[in-house]
């Protein structure tokens, strides 16, 4: 649980109105693809979703957040480090499923899910037509692939325990005494991710709350930290990586190519590193949108809480 201060509270994906920009390092390519045309509506997004007329046009629809210039950070994807994630976080790929304000579990990159009669295989459907912003398609095949990497014992995943006892043969693999492609899940056709559990296991579809997915192609590329290089870094979630300069910026902005279940009102989300300490002061002098609890002294929290 946490406490996000923001200055104003939008709904979900809409921005605040921007503080002023700071320098950014040169783009990626791919990042230009989200640029609107010259005469485009100002008030559309890139996913041609119109924004109220009471908001600031779509290329002011940015949101800066500070980032800690301390924290030993590794990689963007949860899949790759939950503990060590770069701010401002992995909105590269999208869940299989989602949990609603209730705590419901919903569709996600998985448009529905059942589970066989002996209640041991769960299989997920993928949602026809998701892409990676390269144009390659997202298949069940990526989840396959990522969960044979998170179960690779020279991986050592920080956060392994997630799925002891839950999926079979998963602490055979990561003590390499079984293979990963021996791993129990599988792809039967491309747009079904299936999943075997050591016993019946009801809670699997809210779990998959933290299945999101890496490019099955990219890693066998460039290894899975192809996402810390915007000249290797693709996406199927509703941002890509436009800019990265560890210790000073990074840019994240709209994709293009994204039709998931949440497209972004924000054209960017710039991530400034700073010292902890200071992230509040910034927030109060408009240089940031929000501040995490974590970066909140006591005397913080108190002025916030009144």
């Amino acid at each position: 649980l946490s406490i996000l201060v923001s200055a104003c509270v939008p709904p979900a994906g809409t921005a605040p109105a921007a503080a002023p920009a700071p320098a950014e390092a040169t783009a990626a390519p791919a990042a230009e693809a989200a640029a609107p045309a010259t005469d485009a509506d100002p008030m559309m997004t890139v996913f041609g979703e119109k924004l109220p007329d009471d908001a600031l046009p779509y290329d002011e629809q940015i949101k800066y957040v500070g980032c800690s210039n301390t924290a030993a950070m590794t990689a963007f994807e949860f899949q790759v480090t939950v503990y060590q994630r770069y701010c401002p976080g992995t909105d590269f790929a999208d869940p299989l499923t989602e949990l609603d304000v209730n705590f419901n579990v919903v569709p996600a990159a998985a448009e529905s899910w059942e589970v066989s009669e002996d209640g041991l295989t769960w299989s997920f459907h993928i949602r026809p037509g998701q892409v990676w912003s390269d144009g390659t398609p997202l298949t069940a095949n990526d989840w396959v692939a990522t969960y044979q990497y998170l179960a690779q014992p020279d991986h050592a995943w920080d956060f392994a325990w997630f799925y002891n006892g839950v999926i079979k043969n998963w602490e055979e693999v990561i003590a390499g005494e079984m293979k990963p492609e021996e791993l129990g899940v599988a792809a039967p056709d491309d747009l079904t991710f299936q999943i075997t559990t050591q016993k019946p296991f009801p809670p699997m579809p809210g779990m998959m709350k933290f299945g999101w997915t890496l490019q099955k192609k990219a890693m066998e590329a460039h290894g899975p930290l192809y996402n810390s290089d915007p000249t290797t870094h693709v996406s199927s979630g509703p941002f890509i990586l436009e800019t990265f300069e560890p210790g000073k910026t990074i840019t994240l902005v709209a994709n293009p190519t994204y039709n998931g279940y949440r497209p972004a009102r924000l054209k960017r989300m710039i991530g400034i590193y700073m010292d902890q300490g200071t992230e509040f002061a910034a927030f109060q002098n408009g240089e940031i949108d929000s501040v995490g609890y974590e970066a909140l002294s006591p005397a913080d929290l108190e002025l916030v809480l009144q």
